[in-house]
C-alpha cells in the first residue's frame, strides 16, 4: 500500500510540476515585445495662400504625437494638424511619435515658405477704413461710416468713432479696415487710442474684441488677446494696443470693437490710427 501511495503521490507531484512548467512557458512565449514606433509624415502647402500647410501623419506603431513647426512656441499634439506660417522662410518641422510603452521615434523635414511679396508689413493703408457706432450688438455692421483718418499713417490726429457726439448708453463702436480682396495673411492688429477730449471721453468701457469678416458685412469675434491689458478707463489715452493670436487667412476685413457709456468713464471712443500687419 505504501509503495502504491508513494507512486500515486509522485505522479501527482510530477503532473502539477508539469502543468506549472507548461503555463510558465506559455506565458513567456506570449509576451512578444511591442514593435518600435516609426515617425514619418507628408505635407502640402496651400496653393491659394502659400502659407497654410497641411500635415499628414504616416507614422506606425505610435499612440501619441507631438509636432514642432519650427516657430517658437508653435506646437501641436493633433495627429495630422494644419499650421499657417506668417512669413517666408525655411522651417524645420519635427514630429515625435510615441508608442504605448513610451518608446519614441522622430522625423524632421524642412518646409519652405516662399510667397511673392512675403514680407510682413502694415497692410491697413491698402484697404478702406471705417468707423461704426450706435450699435446694440458687438458684431453689427450697421451705422458704418468711411473714416480715412484711421489708416492714413498719421498717428497724431484723433478720429471720433461717433462723429464727435455722445453715443447711446451701452452702444458698441468699432474701427477697422476692409480690403477688396483678402490679404495673404493677417498676423497682428494695433490701434492707437485717441486723446482725452474736452468732455473726458476717449476709451472703450467694456467688452473689447478683435473681429474679422470674410465678406465685408458679417463680423465674427476672434480669440485674439490684447496687450497690454486694456484698462477700460481714460488711462488708455494715447497708448498703443496690440491684438495677437494665430495668423489668419481668407479675411477681407479686421476691426476692433467695444462698448462705450456703460459707466461714466467715456461716452464715446476715439482712435488715432489702426495698423494691421500681414502679407499682401
Amino acid at each position: 500500500m505504501q509503495t502504491k501511495s508513494f507512486k500515486l503521490y509522485s505522479s501527482l507531484v510530477c503532473a502539477v510540476a508539469l502543468t506549472f512548467f507548461t503555463l510558465f512557458l506559455s506565458s513567456c512565449g506570449g509576451d512578444d515585445p511591442a514593435p518600435d514606433p516609426v515617425a514619418d509624415f507628408t505635407y502640402v502647402v496651400d496653393e491659394a495662400t502659400g502659407l497654410k500647410v497641411t500635415f499628414t501623419n504616416t507614422s506606425q506603431n505610435a499612440a501619441t504625437y507631438s509636432w514642432a513647426f519650427g516657430v517658437s512656441g508653435a506646437t501641436s499634439t493633433v495627429m495630422s494638424p494644419e499650421y499657417t506660417y506668417t512669413e517666408n522662410g525655411a522651417y524645420e518641422v519635427v514630429l515625435t511619435a510615441t508608442s504605448a510603452d513610451g518608446s519614441q521615434s522622430t522625423k524632421s523635414k524642412t518646409v519652405t515658405i516662399a510667397v511673392d511679396g512675403g514680407e510682413v508689413i502694415n497692410i491697413a493703408p491698402n484697404g478702406a477704413a471705417y468707423r461704426w457706432s450706435k450699435n446694440t450688438v458687438s458684431t453689427s455692421n450697421t451705422n458704418r461710416v468711411a473714416a480715412s483718418g484711421l489708416n492714413d499713417n498719421n498717428t497724431t490726429v484723433d478720429v471720433n468713432l461717433n462723429g464727435g457726439v455722445d453715443d447711446d448708453a451701452n452702444a458698441y463702436e468699432a474701427a477697422g479696415v476692409i480690403w477688396e480682396s483678402a490679404p495673404a495673411s493677417i498676423t497682428s492688429f494695433e490701434f492707437i487710442q485717441g486723446s482725452i477730449d474736452v468732455d473726458n471721453n476717449t476709451c472703450f468701457t467694456a467688452n473689447l474684441t478683435l473681429q474679422f469678416t470674410t465678406d465685408g458685412t458679417t463680423w465674427t469675434e476672434s480669440d485674439w488677446t490684447v496687450s497690454p491689458i486694456y484698462p477700460y478707463t481714460n488711462g488708455a489715452a494715447g497708448l498703443t494696443y496690440t491684438c495677437s493670436g494665430t495668423a489668419v487667412t481668407g479675411k477681407i476685413g479686421a476691426r476692433i470693437s467695444g462698448q462705450v457709456r456703460t459707466n461714466d468713464n467715456s461716452w464715446r471712443a476715439g482712435i488715432k490710427e489702426v495698423l494691421i500687419y500681414g502679407m499682401e
